[in-house]
């Protein structure tokens, strides 16, 4: 299980960039742009791949890959969104 505090780090990233705009707005957005859902997402998930990295939480790029693919209505391919992580990964250490 992902530690709690990495997943609320996570949603913080989207509770910040929400400031300033009409919930319906942002929804509106997330849900109808695939390009917006995955920008948003990436954002999240770097901060939560740095905390998991910076606790030394052992996890594996391929479940995190399969999650972000499978989740989000098809907004990322598997395999981009296995290389992204990976590339992640490696920007965080």
């Amino acid at each position: 299980m992902i530690p709690f505090a990495a997943l609320m780090d996570h949603e913080k990233v989207h509770a910040e960039r929400m400031i300033g705009y009409p919930e319906w707005w942002w929804e509106f957005r997330y849900d109808h742009s695939a390009d917006f859902r995955w920008t948003e997402e990436r954002l999240g998930y770097s901060v939560e791949i740095a905390e998991l990295i910076k606790a030394n939480y052992a996890f594996q790029p391929e479940l995190v890959a399969a999650v972000i693919a499978e989740r989000y209505d098809g907004m990322v391919s598997y395999s981009d969104a296995l290389k992204w992580v990976n590339d992640t990964i490696q920007g965080s250490r």
